[in-house]
């Protein structure tokens, strides 16, 4: 008898399950109408559903993208909306995101502009006051906002599948432009202190850490080492020597950097620090096309500012110059010499008169630039820029991954320097591997490693117990992606992979990258500079197709740029 009331009862319930799906419609989707105001669907979701939907948790797809868990954390809250990580509206959403003092949120894209405070249900869309259906939360320490804000701001239908567990987001305004027509770091909070390199041959470390100051800005207010990163670096060079965004990329790869400049309090002139644990990670480092000025555009739109290279005819101390208008600020340099100068664009403008310069280059428009010069240069050390200059937007960098110093226990790396060369077989693609004996118990987190061209492919493989070439052969594959642009990247494992004390591991890379001929990067003496390089602590091999393997520190005297990030068990 009491089977048979069990029974029953699942029947009843299998039957109210689906009545209410009937409810949501084909599918059991509820929608939420954007067409104007917000309107949720008048069948709410039961907590039931809702607490399911938490324990399976949610698949997010955004136009028609399944985005990987790692990648955005949701949930649905107490109203029974769905929320989603502050932190994923940058890569996923392409929208601007700014926290201020840990309270206030600005969220831009194209012409609109929001503005939210946490543990409000309010939001002001340029200039309008609206409601959302739930208040922007704080959850362990993460700051999530409601599907509605995109969908109330920015124009996205959204329809959550109670049956699959999956929430859709779909942009009904596609063609919209991501990026404003005028943007000015300096009106948003986000330019860090003007600086003075005074006589130093400095500017490229200037502008690396401006740009890294401007990525973290306005959350954090950070004043890194110059100094640091010239001497600190790997290189052999001085303060007076110059240098390249290839010597930060490294010196921030590392680990080495970025330090506060307090931690320079009590050293000399040309000494440094090599002991202070960097304030940061960074983790990944974009390098923009050249010329690209919409991409350079977004790029400082929805990170932080682009550090890149002019050519300065402009002498510090005396500022008359053809190709600068000082009334106006404006700097516009149209001939061949080769870019001697690092600045960081902050802003844009397309609608920038010609005008405003000493000469009319073709068109409007111009990058609003930091120069490091001191405030004494320009509008309080910023100037305007032409996009027809010869040299403005051709080498650019954004450091676009940067992470707390605590985001891993362990670096193995054999790779200093950085990017110093390239290796291969004439051929886009091509295979490389280091091998690392583990220091303790330890679990394989994230590999990183460089992409010399715009949509590089990879492959990420793992062999276990490796002890020579042989055990190539063994190898199992974890992880495959594609970058968009060159540069450096960190990829996270997405299974956990334990690592014994004492024993010898192999992390392999499979790499296609277009129109390359040398696509593996590595670090060799190449120059007086480099001659620090040391061959002698890495265990690095190539390959053509993941066959035969040669060990490049005795065929080619070069390391492999492979690095290996872990946390202790």
């Amino acid at each position: 008898m009491r089977n048979r009331i069990k029974i029953y009862f699942s029947l009843i319930v299998g039957i109210i399950f689906l009545f209410f799906l009937n409810l949501k419609g084909v599918g059991g989707q509820v929608k939420i109408d954007h067409s104007g105001q917000s309107k949720i669907d008048v069948y709410e979701w039961s907590n039931i559903i809702a607490d399911e939907a938490n324990k399976k948790g949610v698949t997010l797809v955004v136009d028609g993208n399944v985005i990987p868990k790692t990648e955005c954390d949701t949930y649905i809250n107490e109203n029974r909306e769905l929320m989603l990580a502050a932190d994923s509206l940058t890569d996923i959403f392409q929208c601007s995101y700014r926290l201020y003092n840990q309270k206030k949120l600005v969220i831009e894209k194209g012409e609109t502009r929001l503005i939210a405070n946490v543990n409000s249900a309010t939001v002001e869309i340029n200039d309008v006051v609206t409601n959302l259906s739930s208040k922007i939360e704080i959850k362990e320490g993460t700051i999530y906002v409601p599907a509605d804000i995109l969908a109330t701001g920015f124009s996205y239908a959204y329809v959550f599948n109670v049956v699959n567990n999956e929430a859709s987001l779909i942009n009904t305004k596609n063609a919209e432009k991501i990026i404003p027509t005028k943007y000015d770091y300096r009106t948003d909070g986000r330019m860090g202190m003007v600086k003075d390199q005074e006589s130093h041959s400095t500017c490229w470390a200037f502008a690396a850490l401006t740009a890294l100051e401007s990525t973290i800005l306005p959350d954090r207010v950070r004043d890194y080492s110059e100094k640091n990163m010239t001497l600190n670096n790997g290189y052999l060079v001085s303060l007076m020597s110059g240098g390249d965004y290839s010597m930060a990329m490294s010196y921030l790869a590392a680990w080495r950097g970025p330090i506060l400049e307090d931690s320079e309090v009590g050293y000399g002139a040309y000494d440094t620090p090599t002991d202070v644990m960097p304030d940061v990670h960074v983790q990944e480092i974009q390098l923009i096309k050249g010329k690209d000025l919409d991409a350079i555009k977004k790029a400082a739109f929805l990170y932080g500012g682009v550090e890149t290279s002019i050519y300065m005819a402009i002498d510090a101390n005396n500022l008359d110059s053809y190709y600068f208008n000082k009334e106006n600020n404006a700097y516009c340099y149209m001939g061949i010499d080769r870019p001697n100068h690092e600045v960081v664009i902050i802003g844009w403008d397309d609608n920038y008169s010609k005008n405003n310069f000493n000469f009319t280059p073709e068109g409007d428009g111009a990058f609003i630039c930091q120069n490091s010069w001191g405030e004494n240069f320009g509008e309080k050390g910023v100037f305007y820029v032409s996009y027809y200059d010869s040299n403005i937007g051709m080498n650019n960098v954004i450091y676009t991954g940067v992470e707390s110093n605590d985001n891993y226990d362990n670096i193995y790396q054999t790779d200093i320097c950085g990017l110093v060369g390239h290796m291969g077989y004439e051929s886009e693609e091509a295979y490389f591997a280091n091998a690392y004996t583990a220091i303790s118990d330890e679990i394989l987190e994230a590999v990183s490693f460089y992409a010399t061209e715009k949509n590089t492919e990879y492959e990420i493989f793992f062999v276990d117990n490796f002890e020579n070439t042989e055990d190539f052969s063994k190898k199992y594959f974890v992880k495959r992606g594609t970058f968009t642009n060159a540069g450096y990247y960190t990829v996270k494992l997405d299974r956990e992979i334990k690592l014994d004390a004492g024993k010898k591991y192999a992390v392999v890379v499979r790499i296609k990258s277009p129109n390359a001929v040398r696509p593996v990067a590595i670090e060799y003496v190449a120059s007086y500079e480099t001659s620090n390089v040391d061959i002698s602590d890495g265990e690095g091999y190539i390959s053509y197709k993941g066959k035969i393997w040669e060990r490049v520190e005795e065929t080619k005297q070069c390391n492999i740029c492979l690095k290996m990030f872990t946390n202790n068990r």
